[in-house]
């Protein structure tokens, strides 16, 4: 008894402590996870950042690289890089603002690319009308004094280096330089005419340029950062949170567990207590049964011994009389032994459940305090279904039967109960199997009906009160229920084990 419940309640602690410790691995793992998760945002973000960076220097005309078809790989890489940002986002649930600068994003670094092929197409074609302009025309240069051919000269540089610097041009260039406009040369017409449309188309490049810089792509990845480490700041503190509640939770748990497990073992004792008390009061009920069984045996015997002796003085003591008498006695004693073997089964408990005959146990219950019964006027009827078999721990439960019995008696001494008779009735309902122990004392008053089963409750004058209290303990350990009510006439204790 005392192993059962120390067992279960030490299983039921330490399943709580370990459902406890995974949460706490399971946190950590998960903010490990997390934390990952934000690096890798994060380092993805400034690669972005960098390309932009490059691109705007690109842009500017101060890259290293003059060559746009360099970057494409890294820009094609990093918009795949912002989309699967975004679904890691949402995957990881993270908050929306950040899902929403992300998917902004990506939106704008598109539009940014479309600008900059424009700006790349339109500068290259600025670049091609300058040489037609000049380079391959060159014949036609000979026919103007060199002061001309120095301001077409210097109008050409000029504006290359205007096209090469992203230049704006706030000036007409050609009254810059002084070029009469009305010269007959078709050439220089030509020239003028092409010059001022450079002019205005040096001037779109410029708008395309700022409009593919975009500053707010700056201000996004900057929000973008920002956003994100607030996240991982927020998740750190809710796992810190998280971690030091399971810490305390862990120690107010082992604290009440260590009081709980004192607490059980002070219990364990009483019980252990109680136990003892019990037996000693059930053998205190077997010797008055005992007594009962051998008291007619014993005048038998007594009476065979008589009538050897007379028969002795008489002379009439022939073998033939002594032999039988010698099997009556025999008999009468081997009737004291089987009692002697009966009552000393009965105290043999088993560690281990086992599978028995209901009505056999019964009997041999019933058979143990029939004398006592008897002598008291007390009737016993049972209607036992001999195929039904329970597995309960069979010593204990002969002895929850036996106490069951002797309080029917003591009730029917007590309230010298005419026609006092005790009914046994076992039977199978849907998939349980029923012991009803019936009497016809009276009843169990109301308000004592619910403290049957209390420790120390009794209704006896020198009773311990602990009868009926270990007989439910005994009963729930094998995974059966003992229960009481009150019928017509009695009462009627119910034990029920499931099929």
């Amino acid at each position: 008894m005392k192993e059962y419940l120390v067992k279960n309640n030490i299983y039921i602690g330490l399943i709580t402590l370990l459902i406890l410790f995974f949460l706490m691995i399971y946190t950590i793992v998960i903010h490990k996870k997390y934390t990952q998760l934000f690096f890798e945002h994060n380092d993805q973000i400034n690669t972005i950042l960098a390309l932009n960076n490059k691109l705007n220097t690109y842009i500017l005309g101060n890259s290293a690289v003059n060559n746009f078809d360099i970057l494409n790989k890294d820009i094609n890489k990093s918009l795949k890089s912002i989309e699967k940002l975004k679904n890691d986002a949402i995957l990881a649930k993270f908050q929306i603002q950040y899902i929403k600068a992300l998917d902004n994003l990506y939106t704008q670094f598109n539009k940014k690319i479309i600008w900059l092929e424009r700006f790349k197409a339109r500068r290259a074609t600025n670049k091609q009308t300058i040489s037609v302009i000049l380079d391959r025309s060159h014949n036609e240069l000979l026919d103007f004094d060199i002061e001309t051919k120095n301001k077409l000269n210097n109008i050409r540089i000029d504006i290359i280096e205007k096209i090469e610097q992203n230049g704006f041009y706030n000036i007409d260039i050609v009254k810059h330089y002084d070029l009469e406009l009305d010269l007959d040369n078709n050439f220089l017409k030509n020239f003028v005419n092409k010059v001022k449309t450079l002019q205005k188309s040096i001037n779109f490049q410029l708008k395309y340029q700022n409009i593919a810089i975009n500053p707010d792509i700056d201000k996004l990845l900057d929000e973008t950062k920002y956003l994100l480490l607030t996240q991982r700041k927020n998740a750190q503190h809710s796992v810190y949170i998280t971690l030091n509640i399971l810490f305390v939770l862990v120690t107010i748990f082992l604290i009440l567990f260590t009081l709980s497990y004192r607490k059980l073992q002070k219990s364990q004792k009483q019980l252990q207590h109680l136990t003892y008390q019990a037996k000693l009061a059930s053998m205190g009920e077997m010797i008055g049964n005992i007594a009962h069984q051998w008291r007619q045996p014993l005048t038998h015997i007594s009476y065979i011994l008589m009538n050897i002796k007379a028969a002795y003085e008489n002379d009439k003591l022939s073998p033939e009389y002594f032999e039988k008498k010698s099997k009556l006695a025999n008999a009468q004693i081997k009737y004291l032994s089987d009692t002697i073997d009966d009552f000393r089964d009965f105290f043999k408990n088993k560690n281990q459940k086992e599978l028995f005959s209901l009505s056999d146990s019964i009997k041999e219950v019933i058979n143990l305090v029939k004398d006592s019964f008897k002598s008291n006027d007390i009737t016993i009827d049972y209607e036992l279904d001999e195929s039904i078999s329970v597995k309960a721990y069979r010593g204990e439960f002969l002895q929850v039967l036996f106490n069951i019995f002797n309080n029917a008696k003591d009730e029917f001494i007590k309230k010298k109960i005419p026609k006092a008779k005790l009914s046994i009735k076992t039977y199978v309902k849907k998939d349980n199997v029923k012991i009803e122990i019936n009497d016809n004392a009276g009843g169990i008053k109301k308000e004592l009906l619910e403290k049957i089963f209390e420790p120390y409750f009794t209704t006896k004058d020198k009773g311990l009160g602990i009868g009926l209290y270990m007989s439910k303990i005994i009963v729930e350990k094998s995974d059966a229920r003992l229960e009481v009510k009150n019928i017509r006439g009695g009462a009627s204790f119910i034990i029920t084990f499931k099929k």
